[in-house]
């Protein structure tokens, strides 16, 4: 046995002349002929020539694994093209070039979450880039640059490091290019985005907040915000739409969105208004906003709105009260504040016709019967007024008086009604046109003699269903802007006429302390009366002609009409009084509230001291003989 010397194959036939493994020749002492070895030889080539030729199907085994090579290697070559890094790289690049939103919303992905990004998305971002081409450029060659690096095994390893990079580096890696998921055997690639976010707010409740076209939220309270997004960094338009009973509005803002959160406001040039309400009630109220009826309670404390302040908008009220429904004159809004001042309508001015109609009938009736226990119900400041008023039936002897209300005019826009313990009182502003004053008896009446006017404060209170005068007070310096005729007056009256009335006063030698206490009580309460009304002739009642009060008085009364002063006594005190020859000598106290122009009072209290004389019909004072001031108090 002996092995190839070429092959080392082990050869088991001794009698062998080749190896079968390689075809070698093996060397051998065997002498026989070496044309036996040459006819061996050419048999074993003619045997390999003539070996059975290969069947169709193994060709088209062979054709088939040949075709699935080549297509593996071309699959491979393809996949390796699509998926590489570089490939992305260019297209983004052309993309931005181009600025087509569809490329570059194919291209890139967010961070973070799974949100896909479309078209819309990229819209901002291109814009960013329109606006700032360098960024773009580097942008781009920040995406170029990337890709080499990955070609050099030294790509961004963390997010951490991207952001980084992305929010406190130069801007340029605003874009990152990263491996991403494998697929099959190849590597993948993606450009990731750190998305940002907007702290979108606005201080109008049902407004809807768009981003471009996109509505993202709406809101719930004047003081509204809330985080939307992701959205790619750039540049877009935010806006606001509210559409209520009150407005229709839109207001937008442009932000540059580049941080991870940007705050955008979206506020409305709108305010919201409180009513200036003098009571609260449960009485059902209306807004009128320009003409347009909103149901709003006026007395529920809340804000009213939103409505614009610039004068553009017009605002009313209405109000159902007991005896009808009143309502504010249209005002502009120029205010968050808007006072509630009620208008006379027809139906009220009715009412009010009437109600005081039959007030100076009776007033009037009870004047001539020197009657006042009729004038019952109002306030202590006009009971103290008729007490005035009713004092001229004590001068019936020497004079006579008249009286008439021509007529009356009401302020329609400036009414004020209030509520005070469940009942309703109602203030007007009123003109009264009149007849006042007197002439002694022998010298009758002047009949040229003209009316005059006053502005009082009617006070007015609503009880079993109907108004009545409660109280009424002069008001100067003050004017009707919207007069309205109520059409009241009363007949010409007179008093005294044919000295038919008894005169109460006591002769000069009978006064007691009692009759003197009296008597200054009444003096007094006609002197205020005079001055309230700067009316000399009530004054002609309790001031003796001859005396020099009586012009002092008159001057006196021009000063108050110059300085606006007004008086309310509270207190007459008789200190002493003693019979001269003249008559007599008074010492009083007494005591004021005197009220300024300028809103300010003071209360003061003065020691005085009159001669009083004797005339025909009783005494009168003749002489202001001092005055002191003995305290003053700021009110």
């Amino acid at each position: 046995m002996n092995y190839c010397e070429k092959c080392g194959h082990k050869n088991e036939n001794p009698d062998q002349q080749f190896c079968v493994n390689c075809g070698q020749p093996f060397e051998s002492n065997d002498t026989s002929s070496k044309g036996d070895m040459d006819d061996r030889l050419l048999s074993t080539k003619q045997v390999k020539q003539e070996k059975t030729p290969m069947t169709k199907k193994h060709k088209r085994i062979i054709i088939f694994s040949s075709a699935i090579t080549i297509v593996l290697v071309v699959f491979f070559l393809i996949g390796n093209y699509i998926t590489s890094h570089e490939r992305l790289a260019d297209n983004f690049v052309e993309a931005l070039e181009e600025k087509d939103p569809d490329k570059v919303a194919k291209l890139l992905s967010f961070s973070k979450g799974k949100e896909e990004i479309d078209s819309a998305d990229t819209k901002g971002f291109l814009k960013y880039l329109e606006e700032n081409p360098e960024i773009a450029e580097d942008i781009g060659q920040s995406v170029l640059e990337q890709s080499k690096i990955l070609d050099s095994k030294n790509e961004i390893r963390s997010m951490e490091e991207y952001t980084d990079r992305v929010f406190y580096g130069n801007g340029n890696d605003m874009v990152l290019l990263a491996k991403g998921e494998r697929f099959l055997f190849f590597d993948t690639y993606e450009l990731i985005v750190e998305p940002v976010y907007v702290n979108l707010s606005t201080n109008v409740e049902d407004a809807a907040l768009f981003a471009g076209d996109e509505e993202v939220a709406n809101s719930d309270s004047s003081d509204y915000s809330k985080k939307v997004g992701p959205f790619l960094p750039g540049t877009y338009t935010f806006s606001a739409e509210v559409d209520t009973d009150m407005v229709a509005l839109t207001t937008e803002s442009q932000a540059t969105v580049l941080n991870q959160v940007e705050d955008v406001g979206l506020y409305f040039d709108v305010s919201y208004i409180s009513f200036e309400v003098p009571f609260e009630s449960e009485l059902k109220s209306r807004v009128l906003l320009d003409d347009k009826e909103i149901d709003f309670n006026i007395y529920g404390g809340e804000e009213f709105g939103p409505v614009l302040l610039d004068g553009s908008m017009n605002i009313a009220v209405e109000v159902d009260f007991p005896w009808g429904t009143m309502r504010t004159a249209d005002q502009p809004l120029e205010s968050n504040y808007v006072p509630v001042v009620f208008e006379i309508n027809e139906d009220l001015q009715e009412q009010m016709k009437l109600t005081l109609q039959s007030y100076t009938d009776l007033y009037m009736e009870s004047l001539i019967d020197n009657d006042i226990a009729a004038l019952n119900g109002f306030s202590e400041n006009l009971q103290y007024q008729y007490e005035s008023d009713f004092s001229i039936h004590n001068y019936l002897d020497t004079y006579t008086y008249y009286r008439q209300i021509a007529g009356m005019h009401v302020d329609k826009e400036n009414v004020d009604v209030y509520l005070d313990d469940d009942t309703f009182y109602l203030n007007l502003l009123i003109e009264e046109e009149y007849k006042y004053g007197s002439y002694y008896k022998d010298e009758g009446m002047d009949e040229g003699s003209e009316s005059d006017t006053s502005i009082y404060n009617y006070e007015l209170i609503y009880k079993d269903n109907s108004w009545n005068v409660y109280d009424k007070y002069s008001q100067y310096y003050s004017e009707l802007t919207s007069p309205v005729d109520l059409e009241v007056s009363t007949d010409l009256i007179t008093i005294g006429e044919g000295s038919q009335e008894v005169s109460t006063s006591a002769s000069a030698d009978e006064l007691n302390e009692s009759e003197m206490e009296d008597y200054m009580d009444s003096y007094f309460q006609t002197m205020v009366s005079s001055i309230n009304e700067r009316d000399f002739s009530i004054s002609e009642a309790v001031l003796d002609p001859a005396g020099s009060y009586y012009s002092e008085h008159k001057d006196y009364l021009v000063y108050l009409e110059e300085k606006g002063i007004t008086e309310e006594l509270l207190d007459v005190e008789l200190v002493e009084f003693e019979q001269v020859d003249e008559g007599y000598n008074v010492t009083t106290k007494e005591e004021y509230n005197i009220y300024y122009d300028d809103g300010t009072g003071k209360n003061k209290l003065f020691e005085s001291e009159f001669l009083v004389t004797p005339v025909d019909d009783g005494i009168k004072v003749n002489t202001l003989v001092s005055t002191t001031e003995l305290e003053s108090k700021d009110l």
